[in-house]
């Protein structure tokens, strides 16, 4: 923590920028080559859909429902759990 606390912001900046220049470069180097390949954006789409979750859990949300419970209102927590088994 003390080195992030006398750190210089702007090297910090250009580096995370440069970081995220490659990455974009990289990404849109992949979309380029899966698009020459063939791979239709919706098939793109249904892989991302099929390996990344729709919903995920909070520490916030879950103090919400533990506090409900508490007072004996178990809805969210009933709701969390629903979600819960289907999260993609």
């Amino acid at each position: 923590i003390k080195e992030l606390q006398v750190a210089d912001p702007v090297p910090l900046r250009e580096a995370a920028a440069a970081k995220w220049s490659t990455w974009m470069a990289r990404y849109c180097d992949r979309l380029h080559r899966e698009a020459q390949a063939g791979t239709a954006p919706a098939e793109r789409e249904a892989a991302m859909n099929s390996s990344n979750p729709v919903f995920i859990l909070r520490n916030w949300i879950v103090q919400q429902a533990i506090a409900r419970a508490e007072e004996g209102d178990f809805s969210l927590t009933q709701q969390l759990m629903a979600r819960l088994e289907r999260p993609y």
